[in-house]
């Protein structure tokens, strides 16, 4: 079907369909339904994920975890009695109290939540040890992914950081002068060589050095120990070789078998033979699997001074065009919606288990699978709710993740989009685009309607800017206003590669790995 050009009826039918939107609320307040309800009706589970994240601040932030249970009984008292007293309200008051009786609920929990996982119990590792390093040998079992990582000695004074492998052990039992003692706590431990007779889900002895984690030596620096402390670890680990680690059981959990299955065959189809050059492999590793460590400093300096590191950090750009991508290729086979979802959701989650499990991809997967999950149910989802409800999963999982810059960039620039598009979309139309249409008069149509695609990118990034440029500039340091401008510049090139990648990647096995720098498909198993 032609299209046809823009007009000044579509400039008119606009500012219609804006003025419907947006000026009953301004006319009377009285057509207005009140915020509460209106919140409630359209996305119930903000409140509720506010609730739970306001929760987590309060115990990250102001109360020691060990002195919080007490509010959180008594906040449960409180919200229970408010409750049993509401039913005899009327019903608008009586929605306004089971509100308030929720989110103090959801604070309860958050609250919860975090402080379970700050919590030291008298058996905790970190009681059994002084200030001082001190030998010790350990049980337990490997709760995450053995990472491989260059060594830092040079640099560092942690001697945790100066190893070429590290995981979190689950501590069980610690040797002690009276023998084999129970302990509980998470460890981390830094290896100095490379060991592959390990993974998780392992249960391995260690013989290592045991240390604390040190405060700030400088005012600004990065504050390690309370990092580690907010993901429950107290105790660094230190083992000088891969001697050290004595494998005692060997086991593999359902997750960790199903990634050691996909992770190897993903490598091997994706980045392939073809792939000669180190830059464009390891650029392709960063853009498809996540993995930046083979990247040059240059280039990641040259991404990072334009605000552009979303695109070699795996994120939920990344999952949408692979989302979009499947649905169309899909679509051509003309199969039907629900069985088109379910194969979306299924390969989504298979790509989840492939790439590492960082906040914005987690939020991105969740996403994409409520949405086809919203085909299933034939259901038009919200948005709000949707972000919410993925915000409210993952900082169950995991709390701490509330405090870095990846999940905050994350989710505040999917609420930017869902709160500032529409506006800023409108404002470009009028200012920009119907004034170059007018200019154009009916002609050149292809580029009237390139312009109007250009200009929908232009609202998602400065919609996105707006809102996480604080954060860009509390941790970074550094903000460019025209990092919309270069995301819209450069997104189609992007979308373009991971397509062609998604959809056209050869199935074949390198014919020697070993000689594609930054691409060895063997230390990727390994990774797996």
């Amino acid at each position: 079907m032609k299209r046809r050009s823009f007009d000044q009826a579509d400039q008119i039918r606009l500012k219609l369909q804006w003025l419907d939107e947006h000026w009953p609320s301004r006319l009377s307040a009285i057509q207005k339904p009140p915020l509460i309800e209106k919140t409630l009706s359209t996305a119930p589970l903000v409140p509720l994920a506010i609730a739970f994240i306001v929760g987590i601040i309060l115990v990250g932030q102001f109360f020691a975890s060990h002195h919080v249970f007490p509010y959180i009984l008594c906040t449960i008292f409180v919200s229970v009695v408010l409750l049993a007293a509401s039913f005899r309200l009327p019903p608008t008051k009586r929605l306004y109290a089971a509100t308030t009786c929720a989110c103090l609920l959801f604070v309860s929990l958050g609250a919860a939540r975090f402080a379970g996982i700050e919590h030291r119990g008298p058996a905790h590792i970190s009681r059994l040890i002084k200030d001082d390093r001190c030998l010790a040998t350990i049980q337990g079992q490997i709760v995450s992914p053995v990472s491989e990582a260059p060594s830092r000695r040079d640099f560092s004074t942690i001697p945790w950081l100066s190893g070429q492998q590290s995981f979190y052990l689950e501590a069980e039992q610690v040797h002690t002068a009276d023998g084999w003692q129970t302990t509980s706590g998470r460890v981390r431990v830094q290896v100095s060589d490379a060991s592959n007779h390990i993974k998780p889900g392992d249960t391995v002895q260690i013989y290592c050095w045991l240390s604390r984690f040190s405060p700030p030596a400088n005012p600004g620096q990065f504050d390690l120990a309370r990092h580690m402390h907010r993901k429950g670890v107290y105790v660094a680990a230190s083992v000088s070789t891969k001697d050290g680690i004595e494998l005692l059981n060997s086991s593999e959990s359902m997750i960790a078998r199903l990634r050691s299955l996909f992770y190897p065959f993903a490598t091997e189809s994706l980045l392939d033979e073809t792939m000669t050059d180190a830059d464009v492999c390891a650029l392709s590793s960063a853009l498809l699997l996540g993995r930046r460590s083979n990247l040059d400093p240059v280039l990641v300096a040259a991404f990072q001074k334009t605000n552009l590191s979303h695109f070699i950090s795996l994120s939920g750009m990344h999952v949408a065009i692979l989302a979009g991508s499947l649905w169309l290729l899909l679509k051509r086979t003309q199969l039907p919606k629900r069985p088109r979802a379910v194969l979306c959701i299924v390969l989504i989650l298979i790509y989840a288990l492939i790439v590492p499990p960082r906040a914005p991809t987690m939020r991105a997967v969740f996403l994409s699978c409520f949405f086809f999950g919203s085909t299933l149910i034939r259901r038009d989802v919200n948005p709000l709710n949707t972000l919410a409800l993925s915000a409210v999963v993952l900082l169950f999982a995991r709390p701490y993740e509330l405090f870095t810059a990846g999940w905050q960039l994350s989710f505040l620039s999917v609420l930017g989009i869902i709160v500032l598009y529409r506006f800023i979309h409108y404002r470009l139309l009028n200012a920009v685009f119907f004034p170059v249409v007018f200019l154009l008069n009916k002609r050149f149509v292809p580029l009237q309607h390139f312009l109007h695609y250009v200009i929908q990118l232009l609202a998602v990034g400065f919609s996105a800017w707006i809102v996480i440029a604080p954060v860009l500039l509390y941790y970074f340091g550094q903000v460019n206003p025209l990092s919309p401008v270069w995301t819209v510049l450069t997104l189609p090139l992007v979308t373009l590669i991971l397509r062609g990648l998604f959809e056209d990647h050869p199935g074949g096995r390198p014919a020697d790995p070993q000689q594609s720098a930054g691409c060895d498909v063997e230390s990727c198993r390994r990774y797996a």
